[in-house]
């Protein structure tokens, strides 16, 4: 008899691939950064993922556990993770990724190779932690009382180029830890007159910080601003700064 063995294609895409952090990438403790994968598999899929370094594989801190499967997360490591240049970023799937293969087998108590699988990063820098700066600005409007003004982003005239992942962040009421809130794209340089362009998320958690892509098709303009809608309670609206959406090499230059 003959026997045909099913091989997968050298061209098949993996069910996953992390694209950000990009190699050699530097991300600074407590600043948003953005991990960022390609994937061929459902959004229904649950992921957990965490960091690890090119030299010890355990699992040294947690970043999310038990999320869907939405192509990017925003993440701010944290100060007491110390300094170094080999870290990365581990991707586990906690559902089996799919298969194309049209055969059935017996079923077994053995996890498989994909089911064992896991996805990596390329290599990143955490730096140490920014000293405070006696006169910093921020482009937000916060608490006059604190020392030191934290930076949210996108900052004022920020170049954000269309069709990529960026990160809005937003403070949060101490109160409203556990709430939701609703994130839109606004242009328009005045609050009062502007205009809701693109609904970016609703009832997601009051975290603080959100990543998403900018549309590919948006109109190249420097009035773009994130309103976020019950970050302090209610219906209260806090606007980010106004930045500007631009051509992806525009980007590169700014």
């Amino acid at each position: 008899t003959l026997t045909t063995l099913t091989t997968a294609s050298p061209e098949q895409k993996p069910a996953y691939r992390i694209t950000s952090p990009a190699d050699s990438a530097i991300l600074t403790p407590n600043t948003p950064s953005v991990i960022a994968w390609t994937t061929t598999q459902r959004t229904s899929v649950k992921l957990s993922i965490h960091l690890e370094t090119t030299t010890n594989h355990t699992n040294l801190y947690t970043i999310a556990t038990n999320i869907t499967n939405s192509g990017s997360i925003s993440w701010s490591p944290p100060a007491r993770i110390p300094p170094g240049e080999e870290y990365i970023i581990v991707l586990d799937p906690t559902t089996s990724p799919d298969s194309n293969n049209t055969t059935t087998s017996p079923s077994t108590s053995n996890p498989t190779p994909e089911e064992e699988e896991t996805y990596k990063s390329s290599p990143f820098t955490i730096t140490a932690p920014k000293a405070p700066l006696n006169n910093s600005t921020s482009t937000a409007t916060t608490n006059a009382t604190t020392a030191e003004e934290p930076t949210y982003y996108p900052t004022a005239n920020q170049a954000i180029a269309r069709g990529t992942t960026t990160i809005v962040t937003w403070p949060v009421a101490p109160d409203q830890k556990s709430g939701h809130v609703s994130v839109y794209l606004t242009e328009g340089q005045a609050e009062s007159t502007a205009t809701n362009v693109s609904t970016v998320a609703t009832h997601v958690a009051n975290s603080g910080s959100l990543a998403c892509v900018l549309p590919g098709n948006l109109t190249l303009a420097e009035d773009y601003r994130f309103a976020v809608v019950g970050a302090q309670g209610g219906e209260d609206v806090w606007y980010s700064a106004v930045f500007r959406v631009v051509d992806g090499d525009e980007e590169e230059k700014s």
